[in-house]
């Protein structure tokens, strides 16, 4: 069991320099996306929070969240990501059919299809807002209903996750509105079921390495130089860079895998990288039909 879970392990992060050098030889504008998304998300953060006051001859800066500008800003993020994630899934579809996708021409598809964005944003919300609900409603019940509830929201919560894996290829690909792009998904996991969601969980594991050395890095930062000196703040901006090129590279590798690997279950065909070979190591395809 051990030596399965070493080999899938290894498969995955095979997997992950195949992806991240399918991206700086081929489409390193891809980094665009992730990189503007990243900003925005420190910028929301710094004006949703920090209010500039001025009373009399006297300015000062004070911690500040309002609500209504919280949720706005919050959803203009997770609108701008899903527009990005399908900008860079359509790049990599025309980059598996033998294209080459500017980022302008990306940038324009997505802008295009701001629609389904939106629609798959607010269904993706409602989803995780019905699941929010039914964890804390067991939280409310007695013993016996928190036995029952508890399993049941960890499971729906694990079947969404699966779900939703493979909904904005099919969203780019087929055109497909949320709930159709959510059974077009579900339909491709079955075609591609077994070692897709290996590999979807041997990636998370491998970030998350690299996250827990992220986080022994900030801890040597913050106690071994002297606080406030210049080593210090040196060692917490090489931290704050070393996560954001985690968090960027894996959005990509997540984005990019999960675009060939709709494309290979849908159309039976590899490409850039990914021979068929590396595929169905990676996943077990079965016929459409079945």
């Amino acid at each position: 069991m051990f030596s399965s879970l070493t080999d899938k392990l290894k498969r995955s992060w095979l997997l992950t320099r195949i992806t991240l050098r399918i991206v700086f030889t081929h489409d390193r504008e891809l980094l665009v996306f992730p990189l503007v998304t990243g900003l925005l998300v420190v910028g929301a953060s710094l004006t949703s929070t920090f209010v500039v006051s001025k009373s009399a001859s006297i300015v000062s800066v004070r911690m500040h969240t309002d609500p209504g500008i919280f949720s706005a800003v919050l959803l203009l993020l997770l609108l701008t990501n899903t527009l990005f994630g399908m900008c860079i899934t359509h790049t990599t579809r025309v980059r598996l059919e033998g294209g080459d996708a500017s980022l302008w021409q990306s940038l324009k598809f997505g802008l295009r299809n701001y629609h389904r964005a939106l629609a798959w944003m607010m269904c993706s919300l409602a989803a995780a807002s019905l699941l929010t609900s039914l964890r804390k409603s067991s939280n409310k019940v007695g013993v016996l209903g928190r036995w029952l509830l508890r399993p049941i929201a960890s499971l729906l919560e694990v079947a969404w996750g699966i779900a939703k894996l493979l909904v904005i290829p099919a969203i780019v690909y087929e055109g497909h509105g949320p709930i159709d792009a959510l059974r077009a998904s579900v339909q491709a996991i079955k075609r591609t079921w077994g070692e897709a969601l290996t590999r979807h969980l041997g990636f998370r594991a491998i970030s998350n390495v690299l996250y827990f050395i992220g986080i022994l890095a900030a801890l040597v930062a913050a106690f071994v130089p002297p606080a406030g000196s210049t080593a210090q703040l040196i060692g917490f901006q090489v931290v704050i860079a070393y996560f954001t090129a985690v968090i960027v590279l894996f959005h990509l590798v997540n984005t990019v895998f999960n675009t060939a690997l709709y494309h290979y279950a849908t159309r039976g065909e590899a490409g850039l990288g990914f021979s068929r070979e590396i595929l169905e190591g990676s996943i077990r395809r079965e016929p459409a039909g079945e």
